[in-house]
């Protein structure tokens, strides 16, 4: 071999040898399929969707405003549950969406009635109501255990409610999820809002505006506290709340998220956990109800099922310029996108994405306690 050749090999060598090594790699994020959602004109006003529901064939639920939209699998309209109104079987103000256990039933949170509204999915006919403790909007992710059934508050008093099947009261459930670093209503401003899902004989949940882990006991009390570590994504700084408020005080107002919001959490066929975190620059408050975004990110990451090791921060491809709460089914993420073609006519597409802990570097879990 010539002197030249191997000395360049040898400086190679060296200096690849010299390098630090990389953060550890996160879950592979990998767009699978994009389902085009029929006719924009059934939504009202033709608006985004508030919340979004699916159930185990297929089908999806819409929340807008005080009506639910059944879209069938491959995208077709299928037709409208509810009324809007204040009486027995009406909807005011949809504050959560799902699908039961069981995939007949399609269950409504009525934020301004107080109640939670039971659909047949098969032909849309009102079966019951239940009623709140207290009035609340839930989160879209909601936890089952056996024949109960755990709706996180994304607006109202307290954690959650618990509701047993068959039963016709959701009752009060759990401490709220305490933030150290921002206001519960900033973190859902941005989409962030608690999700949970089971652990044990209890639940683990996450709160919207802090890398934390939260472990309920079967009494709702936490007992555990578990940060998830950070790789790539913003962590969130100390003076989160301050820099939030400077950005209301300006004209026009806009609304800084200083780091990223949790916005939903999947419990894996195989038993560990997946996280998925937004992010992004700035928004300008158009109005109370919109928000326009630009610069987002949406971060993926993995946890085990003792929540002692992590994979974080692997990314969606391609994300939409929007928030946009997660669904999740088996090892695939959802999203219901809202955008607005050349012609001004607006498109509804669902994108799903494969994530896989193919290659994943996984690293301990702090814990707290």
């Amino acid at each position: 071999m010539p002197r030249s050749l191997s000395l360049t090999l040898l400086l190679l060598a060296t200096a690849c040898a010299g390098e630090p090594a990389g953060p550890p790699a996160g879950p592979r994020v990998t767009l699978v399929d994009s389902v085009v959602v029929s006719d924009p004109d059934t939504f009202p006003r033709r608006e985004g969707a508030g919340t979004i529901a699916r159930s185990a064939r297929g089908d999806l639920l819409v929340g807008v405003q005080d009506r639910v939209l059944h879209f069938r699998p491959d995208g077709q309209f299928v037709r409208v549950l509810g009324v809007p109104g204040e009486g027995p079987g009406e909807l005011r103000d949809i504050g959560g969406v799902g699908v039961l256990p069981g995939d007949s039933v399609v269950l409504v949170v009525s934020v301004a009635r107080g109640r939670m509204i039971r659909f047949r999915l098969a032909d849309g006919a009102v079966l019951g109501e239940v009623v709140a403790e207290k009035a609340f909007g839930a989160g879209q992710q909601w936890a089952a255990r056996g024949d109960t059934l755990y709706l996180p508050v994304s607006n109202g008093e307290g954690g959650y409610r618990r509701w047993v099947l068959g039963t016709d009261t959701a009752a009060l459930w759990g401490e709220e999820p305490p933030s150290a670093n921002v206001g519960a209503g900033r973190a859902y401003m941005a989409g962030g809002e608690p999700s949970a899902e089971p652990f044990g004989d209890g639940l683990v949940a996450f709160v919207p505006a802090d890398s934390m882990l939260l472990v309920y006991d079967t009494m709702g009390t936490v007992t555990r506290r578990v940060l998830l570590p950070v790789r790539v994504r913003r962590p969130f700084p100390a003076d989160a709340e301050d820099q939030i408020q400077e950005g209301i005080r300006q004209t026009p107002p806009v609304f800084r998220l200083p780091g990223p919001a949790v916005i939903g959490m999947h419990r894996l066929p195989d038993g560990r956990y997946l996280m998925v975190h937004i992010d992004f620059q700035s928004v300008t408050l158009e109005n109370p109800l919109r928000l326009g975004v630009s610069n987002v990110h949406y971060w993926i990451s993995m946890v085990s099922a003792d929540l002692r090791e992590a994979c974080v921060d692997g990314e969606i491809p391609d994300p939409p310029e929007a928030v946009v709460r997660p669904l999740f089914y088996g090892d695939t993420i959802g999203l219901f996108v809202r955008s607005t073609d050349d012609d001004g006519t607006p498109r509804s597409v669902l994108r799903e994405y494969r994530v896989s802990g193919e290659g994943c570097g996984w690293v301990p879990m702090p814990g707290e306690g």
